[in-house]
């Protein structure tokens, strides 16, 4: 489970890395397409060049990561369910009002991570799920502090 919340943040810091750069997403067709636009600059070069990337394909990787996640939550314990919900802390990147805020989303999501792994510390108390249990806690809360920050 660690690869897959691993492969979701970094699909989703790679958006925001480029974010600095990119125009406000245009919605195309529907609320769940968006494409946007940033600018790279073309090595040697010196010249900006336009990208338009789909915004849902660019996150495939953070979608996939979620897909598994949601299957192993269903086949495992409460700690598989507390990882997927930490994995869909990533999908605040395309959370928009008024239906929901990103930090809004966040704080649910971190809500239900933390009932989970309420849970499994009542079954499990050996170091290694202590330790695992506080990482996820404190990806929780650092995702929080980032949108309050910067978004």
């Amino acid at each position: 489970m660690d690869a897959l919340i691993k492969q979701g943040f970094d699909n989703v810091l790679e958006l925001v890395q480029k974010l600095p750069n990119a125009k406000k997403p245009e919605q195309v067709q529907s609320l769940f397409f968006y494409v946007f636009v940033y600018f790279e600059e073309r090595e040697g070069r010196g010249e900006e060049e336009h990208k338009k990337i789909h915004l849902v394909a660019f996150l495939g990787r953070a979608s996939d990561a979620i897909a598994k996640a949601d299957n192993a939550r269903y086949r495992g314990k409460d700690l598989k369910k507390a990882c997927y919900e930490v994995l869909t802390l990533t999908q605040w990147v395309v959370i928009t009002p008024p239906s929901e805020s990103p930090l809004g989303h966040c704080d649910q999501q971190t809500q239900a991570c933390d009932f989970n792994l309420n849970r499994v510390l009542k079954e499990v108390k050996d170091d290694k799920t202590k330790a695992f249990v506080q990482a996820l806690k404190k990806i929780c809360k650092a995702q929080i502090e980032f949108i309050k920050e910067h978004f």
